[in-house]
């Protein structure tokens, strides 16, 4: 005798072998288990802690040496661009005198360390050193300089000074001075970015990082590095604007 098979049981047989098939038991199902926790796996490598604690502390290094060649290369700037009201007493006071002074703790000083420098007008400063034995060494050092000064000696222990008109080629030499200066600290920015790559490629030979990690750092590296000089070229720009 057959038995009767209505279509109510044929659908729950049917609905029991697709259960049967995905149910976790299934090979291909735990095949995409594996290859999820696998995937997981990776997921964790690439935001691998040590990794990321390691370099983030050399990329604050390398920006941080950075910010310090900005700093200086910005005083810089600033100290060399003649400004109409203070730009020349703040130059004079920056300038470095070689002192043959037997006081003296080294052998090149600030002219703010050995004399007293006191502006007189618009059109005259007066410097009156520490000690006589430093006025020649003074009048050299403001001759030799690339600010347009004139220097006088006025008598045994006081110097004049008075600021020439700037011309088109003394503008043009103190642009050069500011271009030189930047042209250091370019050069300053590249041998650090040359030692932080000497020390990707080290954890790279060591293996302590992957290749994937390199390469990351490496780009982020070169992204400050560019950011770096961005902003130098920047400040050269806004201080040639200042003197042609």
């Amino acid at each position: 005798m057959f038995r009767i098979i209505s279509k109510a049981t044929l659908f729950q047989d049917s609905q029991r072998f697709h259960t049967s098939i995905l149910s976790p038991r299934c090979a291909f199902h735990n095949g995409g288990i594996l290859h999820k926790k696998a995937k997981d796996k990776d997921v964790k490598h690439d935001h691998d802690p040590e990794f990321a604690n390691s370099f983030n502390k050399m990329l604050k290094s390398f920006e941080a040496k950075m910010q310090l060649v900005h700093e200086k290369l910005a005083k810089r700037f600033q100290e060399a661009v003649v400004l109409p009201s203070q730009g020349n007493f703040t130059q004079l006071e920056a300038l470095f005198i070689p002192s043959k002074s037997i006081k003296a703790p080294t052998p090149s000083r600030l002219l703010r360390e050995i004399a007293a420098v006191s502006q007189k007008g618009s059109q005259q400063i007066i410097i009156r050193p520490f000690e006589d034995v430093d006025i020649k060494n003074i009048l050299k050092a403001i001759e030799d300089s690339r600010y347009p000064f004139v220097a006088n000696k006025l008598n045994a222990s006081t110097i004049e000074v008075k600021p020439q008109r700037t011309t088109l080629e003394s503008r043009q030499q103190l642009a050069k001075v500011l271009e030189g200066y930047a042209k250091d600290s370019r050069e300053q920015l590249s041998a650090m970015r040359t030692e932080l790559k000497k020390e990707i490629a080290k954890n790279k030979k060591s293996k302590a990082w992957t290749s994937d990690d390199c390469y990351k750092a490496e780009a982020e590296m070169q992204t400050a590095f560019k950011n770096a000089i961005n902003l130098l070229d920047s400040g050269l720009k806004s201080a040639l604007k200042k003197v042609i």
